[in-house]
Parts: C-alpha cells; sequence; structure tokens
C-alpha cells in the first residue's frame, strides 16, 4: 500500500475518531448543561447579548461559546447535534492548521507527524467531544499561530496577520487567556534584536505588526461593542453587575 493511501486512511480513522458517538448523547455535568440552557434561552427569547438560565443572569462566562451553540442549533435544529459541533469543528480546525503550518514552514513530512502526535493525545480526543469552551479557545489560539507564524517565519502576509489579531481578540472575549499566543511576539523581537544589521529577508516585517492591535479589537469587539452599546444604553443595574462580574472579576 502506497505512502499516499497510509496517509489518506490516517486521516479517516481520525475524522472517524473525532465523529464517534457524535449527536447520541445527552449534556453531561458540570458545564454542558449550563451553557446549553443558556444557549437553549437565547434561541427561545431572541435575548443573545445577556445569557440566561431559565430566569437567571449566566454571568459566569462571556456568551461567545453560548451564540455558538445557539448558532449550531439555528442550522442544524437538533440540540444533540448543536451542542457539540463548536468544540468538534474546532478540533477539526487545529488539526488541519497544525497539518498546513508544518507543511509550509518544515515539509510533509513534519507536517504529517505533527497531525498524528496532536491527534494522539488523549487530552484533545477527550475535549474535541465535550461542549466546553477549552476546544474551541484551542482552536482559536491555534488560528491566532498559523497567522502569525506564516508572517514572521514563512513570508510577509498581512491577511494571516490580521486573521491572527481578530482570533486573538475573539479568544480573549471568549475565555480570557486568548491573547497569549501574541507573546509569541516577545522571543521574536529578541531574534530579530540579536540579528540586527543582518539581511536575513526578514526585514521589514515588524512594522506591519501594528495592523495587530485593530485586528485585535475587532475581535473583541464581536461581544464588548454590543455589550458597551447596551450599557450606555440601559442604566438597568442588573445588566451594570453582569458587566462588572465578566470584566473584573472572572478571569476565565
Amino acid at each position: 500500500m502506497s505512502r499516499q493511501r497510509w496517509r489518506m486512511l490516517a486521516c479517516m480513522a481520525i475524522v472517524l475518531a473525532l465523529l464517534a458517538g457524535f449527536g447520541l448523547r445527552q449534556p453531561s455535568p458540570p458545564d454542558e448543561p449550563r451553557f446549553v440552557l443558556a444557549a437553549r434561552a437565547m434561541v427561545e427569547s431572541g435575548q443573545w447579548l445577556l445569557p440566561h438560565r431559565g430566569s437567571e443572569l449566566y454571568a459566569e462566562k462571556p456568551p461567545v461559546f453560548m451564540w455558538m451553540q445557539a448558532a449550531s442549533h439555528q442550522l442544524l435544529g437538533s440540540w444533540p447535534l448543536a451542542f457539540l459541533l463548536p468544540s468538534l469543528l474546532a478540533a477539526l480546525a487545529t488539526l488541519w492548521l497544525t497539518w498546513d503550518l508544518g507543511r509550509r514552514l518544515w515539509g510533509r513530512r513534519v507536517a504529517w507527524w505533527a497531525l498524528l502526535a496532536l491527534a494522539s493525545c488523549l487530552q484533545f480526543g477527550l475535549m474535541a467531544k465535550r461542549a466546553q469552551i477549552d476546544m474551541v479557545l484551542v482552536g482559536l489560539t491555534t488560528v491566532a499561530m498559523w497567522g502569525l507564524l506564516r508572517h514572521l517565519l514563512e513570508a510577509p502576509n498581512r491577511r494571516a496577520l490580521w486573521l491572527a489579531g481578530f482570533a486573538a481578540g475573539l479568544g480573549t472575549v471568549t475565555k480570557g487567556v486568548g491573547f497569549l499566543p501574541l507573546l509569541v511576539l516577545l522571543p521574536w523581537a529578541a531574534w530579530r534584536w540579536r540579528m540586527r544589521g543582518v539581511d536575513d529577508g526578514h526585514g521589514g516585517r515588524g512594522t506591519a505588526l501594528w495592523w495587530l492591535l485593530p485586528a485585535f479589537l475587532l475581535g473583541t469587539a464581536v461581544w464588548l461593542a454590543p455589550l458597551g452599546m447596551a450599557l450606555l444604553l440601559d442604566p438597568d443595574p442588573t445588566l451594570q453587575a453582569y458587566a462588572r462580574e465578566l470584566l473584573f472579576k472572572q478571569t476565565g
């Protein structure tokens, strides 16, 4: 059997392993039922900005992940499928981006080993099958790293840079630590400082990094912009308390 066929079979096995049991179970405690109840309330009430569990305002997490679940239900019409779809798609995207970045920077052989190494991680497979924020955060973190490293190590790429900044911003309002991929700029800056005066083909990339800031702010604005407008237009103390809880007390 050819190497290409083995690789295709490995990819099929990975996808089938992630799909196994998809849509065949109900949300399980402690976190999944809370997210699904909030997403269901969004769909039923049409109130997407402020997540609720029944009549209770849910202020433990930003609503981005619950938006994804609610949007999945609007698309699929089934909660057993919809509540797991964001994690599944994030896992598949993470696998592909890992392979693609490895292929671009180090070749196909390294890319395939990186893909297999990631797919063989027990925790990765478990989180891909759980309706929790963590897998979506991993996906957004990987998107940000993919864009940053393409710009810094492959070739100047403003589109990839914009995508990286947006993903980091969206990851930050999904679960507070989404900005962490941007810290890769610190060792890159130290390396560039050590290589100053040497023409290594990486010159001029630092200037374009300023585009990360508006892209990051645009990503955070997915949630912060409608929340800010609501705070300005509605003096309701409940809304004010909700914003304070999420922005200043919850750490992700």
